[in-house]
């Protein structure tokens, strides 16, 4: 059975329900979308306000998926910034902000609280994810979700046209 379409559908649906998540995440700067049926072809989007973005809603309006995303990961007073790849569920590029180094700290103790770290986005993220194949497996998926989206689009695109 051919799930190579999950990974994209889960980045392009998590970018639509972020206030309904069980974690706290918000859009980093970054985001790459390609049409499912194309290798070739992909659309890359940088901007300190994603959220905001016509082009964004453009590309998903015309059929493509979300292949990697840029997000903040807030646990606690951490800030993790990190970019989620949909082909494999990587992730790349993290960062943590108030992670604060000790001069005393060995190597060791550095890699154990990165490690640590890593542990805490990947939970995070498998709870997310969990929330989506609930929604995705569910009946009302195309009815709910997918509705949601397409009015997303719509409402977003209307409120950028002149």
């Amino acid at each position: 059975m051919k799930l190579s379409f999950l990974g994209p559908e889960f980045l392009t649906w998590l970018y639509f329900h972020l206030d309904h998540l069980p974690v706290q995440l918000t859009l980093g700067r970054r985001v790459v979308l390609k049409p499912l049926d194309s290798d070739e072809q992909k659309v890359m989007i940088a901007s300190p306000k994603l959220e905001e973005s016509g082009e964004f809603l453009q590309a998903v309006r015309a059929g493509a998926y979300v292949e990697s995303i840029s997000l903040d990961l807030t646990l606690g007073e951490r800030v993790h910034s990190l970019a989620l790849n949909a082909l494999d569920g990587s992730l790349s590029g993290v960062k943590t902000n108030g992670l604060e180094k000790n001069q005393e700290d060995s190597l060791e103790a550095d890699v154990l609280i990165r490690m640590s770290n890593l542990d805490e986005i990947e939970d995070a993220i498998k709870r997310v994810f969990e929330q989506f194949l609930e929604a995705r497996l569910g009946q009302k998926f195309q009815s709910e979700s997918v509705k949601t989206i397409r009015e997303s689009v719509s409402e977003g695109l209307r409120a950028k046209l002149p």
